[in-house]
């Protein structure tokens, strides 16, 4: 089934034309334009950190203006699109997610699927950052196990 894009359209201009949408873009444009540089040079945690917060943001909004700047940052930064798609250690290695987290932004920002403009990341994500920061840094060894 087919979204029907001028529902979407009168939706999404409807928010972003109000002041609380013109208040979210103008946050997210703060958070693209400082925060990802930022968030990059602090490393994996921080990234996945500034992911969550921006795929939360750009919930509100059908498409995003930032899109390209922020695949090519992940980019440029050595992040690949859909990183450990198909690693079966993502569960409990936090390193691993949190690459698999940044790779599934990346496909979802690249228009890959072929869509003329990319929808932002999905608002899973924001869950999936959640995740990523409640787990162990080192992935649990037999000995971190408890016992039944």
């Amino acid at each position: 089934m087919a979204l029907d894009k001028s529902i979407m359209s009168i939706f999404n201009t409807a928010f972003g034309d109000s002041p609380e949408g013109k208040a979210v873009q103008a946050r997210m444009d703060a958070h693209v334009s400082a925060g990802l540089d930022q968030a990059l040079k602090s490393g994996l945690p921080a990234t996945v950190n500034w992911i969550g917060i921006y795929a939360d943001m750009a919930d509100h909004f059908g498409i995003d203006a930032h899109l390209d700047a922020v695949y090519s940052k992940l980019s440029a930064a050595g992040y690949k699109t859909n990183e450990n798609i198909n690693d079966s250690k993502i569960a409990a290695d936090k390193n691993a997610m949190g690459r698999y987290i940044v790779g599934q932004v990346m496909d979802a920002v690249s228009g890959a699927d072929g869509m003329e403009k990319a929808p932002p990341p999905a608002s899973v994500t924001v869950a999936f950052a959640e995740k990523y920061k409640s787990m162990r840094d080192k992935p649990a060894v037999k000995a971190d196990v408890p016992k039944r």
